[in-house]
């Protein structure tokens, strides 16, 4: 594979993740446990390729560029938990309201 088109399929990396994080920010209160995981091993994965695909000879793909995908993967995983425990807490203070009903 030559740096061209490790190149053009690292930008195509690019712009997939960018929509996944779009998915992942409008569906974030309905996400469960095993799509977190799943969506997490997918982020994983992809920038496992674009990490490889940057290691090409020829390839322009800034690592600036690299590193703010991974520091977006970590702040969203971030609102994910968080999100994620703010629900099961909603939750517990449902169950708690119906034991005192």
């Amino acid at each position: 594979m030559d740096g061209e088109v490790a190149n053009k399929q690292a930008q195509l990396l690019l712009k997939q993740m960018h929509f996944d994080y779009q998915e992942i920010a409008k569906t974030l209160s309905e996400i469960t446990s095993e799509e977190i995981n799943k969506i997490t091993l997918q982020i994983s994965q992809q920038l496992r390729q674009i990490k490889a695909l940057t290691s090409i000879e020829g390839v322009t793909l800034e690592q600036t560029t690299l590193q703010e995908l991974m520091d977006k993967n970590t702040e969203i995983m971030s609102q994910v938990v968080n999100e994620k425990e703010s629900i099961l807490k909603h939750i517990r203070q449902m169950d708690d309201a119906k034991k005192y009903e």
